[in-house]
C-alpha cells in the first residue's frame, strides 16, 4: 500500500460501495466486507494485516472505526470475521457516515 492517505482514501471508497448485508444501516462497513471488495487476500494481505492497517489510520484520523453494539441484531458470521482487537478495543466497522 502506498501513503497513509492514498490508502485511507482507497478503503473510504470501498466501503462506500459496499451495499447489501456487509453495509450497517448505511453508517458502517463490516471490515470484512471491505476485506473482501478490495480483494485484500489476492493481494496477499492478510486479515491480520489489514487490520494493523486500519488500526494506524484510526489512530491518524484518516478513517474511523467502531465496535458492534446490537449483536444480536447482526450477522455473527459477518461481525467476527470482521473483529480486530487493538489496545484493549474491538472494532467492527468502519464508518462512512
Amino acid at each position: 500500500m502506498s501513503s497513509a492517505d492514498d490508502t485511507a482514501d482507497m478503503i473510504q471508497t470501498a466501503a462506500g460501495q459496499v451495499t447489501g448485508e456487509g453495509n450497517w444501516h448505511g453508517r458502517k462497513v463490516f471490515i470484512a466486507a471491505v476485506y473482501a471488495a478490495l480483494d485484500m487476500a489476492a493481494r496477499g494481505v492478510s486479515h491480520e494485516e489489514f487490520g494493523a492497517t486500519l488500526v494506524a489510520l484510526h489512530q491518524a484520523r484518516l478513517i474511523r472505526l467502531s465496535r458492534a453494539d446490537l449483536v444480536e441484531a447482526m450477522p455473527l458470521a459477518l461481525k467476527d470475521a470482521s473483529e480486530i482487537e487493538a489496545f484493549g478495543e474491538r472494532f467492527h466497522f468502519i464508518r462512512i457516515d
